[in-house]
């Protein structure tokens, strides 16, 4: 049995949606292994005001932010 690949994105991870690159947002959480491949779905929040945006995006169609120092 093949064992599951490391997530390259963890909570709290500031990332920017490569089909849409003004949109971006914090990983809420890996949601499962499941997409094309067996790739990692994650949930994205986004800052939007009344109330924050909720996406669910599949972990190729995410770019990391680097930290600010």
């Amino acid at each position: 049995m093949d064992e599951p690949k490391p997530s390259m994105f963890k909570r709290g991870d500031r990332v920017r949606i490569s089909t849409a690159p003004d949109i971006t947002g914090r990983v809420m959480g890996q949601i499962m292994q499941f997409g094309p491949n067996n790739e990692d779905v994650y949930q994205i929040r986004l800052p939007r005001k009344p109330k924050p945006t909720y996406l669910i995006v599949l972990e190729s169609q995410m770019e990391p932010i680097p930290a600010t120092a």
